[in-house]
């Protein structure tokens, strides 16, 4: 009995581990914070850059200059996926989400040899 109990939590702790992240946290929008670039904060302006994810699978980032992008996203464990459609020639993007909380998102993405991690919170 006691062994069995034992596989029991091992099998739920496994099958927590392997559902990954819940799309519906994602729901809502997103106000960028912090950013880390290779492991140094940069200290810049992030009051335009923020992210909204709906319902119906479509999100919408904005950024700085003025950049702008909308589309469709996914998740899968924890990597998060998305494919703009508004600009044209896009291909589809994946990050590393290593936080989700019903108020923080923290996300990782790599571009060459530039690691980012951008801290969101949850506006609203």
């Amino acid at each position: 009995m006691k062994i069995a109990f034992q596989i029991l939590i091992i099998v739920a702790f496994f099958a927590a581990g392997c559902s990954g992240i819940s799309k519906s946290k994602l729901i809502g929008k997103w106000q960028a914070v912090a950013l880390i670039e290779n492991d140094k904060k940069q200290v810049i302006d992030l009051s335009e850059v923020g992210l909204e994810f709906n319902k119906d699978g479509g999100y919408k980032y904005f950024g700085t200059l003025n950049y702008s992008e909308s589309g469709y996203f996914d998740t899968n464990k924890d990597l998060l996926f998305t494919i703009d459609t508004m600009n044209n020639g896009s291909s589809e993007k994946t990050v590393q989400i290593l936080q989700l909380s019903s108020d923080s998102l923290k996300i990782k993405m790599q571009e060459a040899n530039t690691i980012r991690v951008v801290h969101y919170l949850k506006k609203g």
